[in-house]
């Protein structure tokens, strides 16, 4: 498109000019994905899990970290209900509780948790929040602002005479960084894992990374933005009705490793690992009496 197109749309049309750009290809995950074939796989150092609410189920990724932002897809689960329903959120409880069993016998649990507290739900979320930050569960919004940072500072917000923490998310860089980590062919910092087995390890419960979750993760473009002269993009939906619920939560994951520290924490736990053959490693203190390594290994 000419400089004098795009200016006849801003200008004469009063639109803002829009030109297709980057996008997931749907053989990206059919000819370039490595599966692993067990449940935890050795290089997992910690994990985190994601929470999109819906206003008729939630959906949760759980997603294990290793060194330079390496990624394994853990499980993906759809609990459906209400949001604020008391066996909706005993489900969450429980998998806040599951210990992992990584492949050389470690045992992990959820180091941060994040639940999108955006739609009609926002007072539950915080409410389920506040009650668990203590053990790593913290309130998430998206953001407006196609500049900002993945993870802004920790805020308060008041309601009802309560505070209670969450942070504000960019989700459009958040998914800028994802788009690069999809599009990373070499095992190793970046590089996204998927499960082989449909199932988790007893061979009942699936791991939920079917053709529909897949699909989610090429709902989206990156669009070329023009808007009062200025250029800019944005990640919006191939066509109306796309579900992205999975997209969303790969980005909510990495905001999670992000509000524990980062690269930083991911080496800091890297010192933690245990030994060849090994399922412990120096504790560090931890409320209500767990004995948990690095946050991530026990």
């Amino acid at each position: 498109m000419t400089k004098k197109y795009r200016t006849f749309v801003n200008c004469q049309l009063g639109r803002t000019f829009k030109d297709v750009g980057d996008t997931i290809s749907d053989e990206q995950f059919t000819t370039n994905r490595h599966w692993y074939g067990c449940e935890i796989p050795q290089g997992v150092m910690l994990l985190t899990a994601a929470i999109d609410t819906q206003d008729d189920r939630i959906e949760i990724d759980v997603c294990g970290w290793g060194i330079g932002f390496e990624r394994w897809g853990i499980q993906y689960l759809i609990i459906a209900g209400h949001p604020n329903a008391r066996d909706v959120t005993d489900q969450v409880d429980a998998l806040l509780n599951r210990v992992w069993i990584r492949e050389d016998g470690a045992q992990l649990i959820i180091a941060r948790l994040v639940w999108d507290s955006g739609g009609h739900y926002t007072d539950d979320v915080y409410d389920y929040c506040r009650k668990r930050q203590a053990r790593g569960v913290y309130a998430i919004h998206g953001g407006t602002d196609y500049r900002a940072p993945l993870v802004g500072a920790e805020s308060k917000a008041l309601r009802k005479g309560i505070q209670t923490s969450f942070f504000t998310l960019g989700v459009n860089v958040g998914k800028d960084r994802v788009f690069d980590s999809l599009q990373t062919k070499e095992v190793g910092p970046g590089f996204c894992h998927w499960p082989l087995d449909p199932n988790m390890a007893d061979k009942i419960t699936p791991r939920g990374y079917n053709d529909t979750y897949f699909a989610q993760l090429t709902s989206e473009h990156r669009v070329q933005h023009l808007t009062r002269g200025r250029r800019h993009t944005v990640w919006q939906p191939k066509r109306k009705g796309l579900r992205n619920e999975a997209w969303d939560l790969m980005v909510y994951n990495l905001a999670a490793v992000l509000i524990l520290g980062g690269a930083t924490y991911l080496e800091a736990v890297a010192a933690q690992q245990p030994a060849a053959g090994q399922t412990h490693a120096p504790a560090l203190p931890v409320s209500a009496g767990r004995r948990v390594y690095s946050s991530g290994i026990r």
